[in-house]
């Protein structure tokens, strides 16, 4: 896993605040009033801010292009993707898998064929089940 920059689409509704007051702002409402949610990047957000990283360990930011060491995180590992995510490639997935096993780490990873980043209808059903499932195991005394 490589640490990359974060900044969201201009686009993206999660990047917007309404100033308006809850439940006032909507689509058809005038731009005056959302206002650009920094923590999706600088004020103009098509501009990439390369200082800023997705990843944060104890609080403090990973430089942009170092790799993550996941192999040295001692904790229970779960991850779900699909084999058509057009977000986080499942190549990507299969490397952090066997770089977890070559650390002799059990990672719980589950690919669904067919999904790309966000499920839809009985494979995001049986991926909610499969990740309550894993809590309640690991959270367990």
């Amino acid at each position: 896993m490589i640490s990359k920059p974060v900044n969201w689409s201009w686009y993206e509704p999660a990047c917007w605040l309404c100033t308006a007051g809850i439940g006032k702002c909507s689509e058809n409402s005038p731009d005056s009033d959302f206002q650009w949610n920094l923590s999706c990047g600088p004020d103009d957000p098509n501009k990439l801010d390369f200082t800023k990283s997705a990843w944060l360990i104890s609080g403090m930011s990973i430089p942009a292009n170092k790799r993550i060491e996941i192999e040295k995180y001692n904790g229970p590992i779960f991850i779900t993707v699909g084999d058509q995510d057009e977000v986080w490639p499942v190549d990507q997935t299969r490397r952090i898998e066997a770089t977890l096993k070559e650390a002799g780490k059990k990672p719980e990873i589950h690919y669904f064929p067919g999904e790309g980043h966000n499920f839809k209808g009985a494979s995001e059903l049986a991926r909610k089940e499969l990740v309550l499932d894993f809590l309640q195991r690991v959270s367990r005394p």
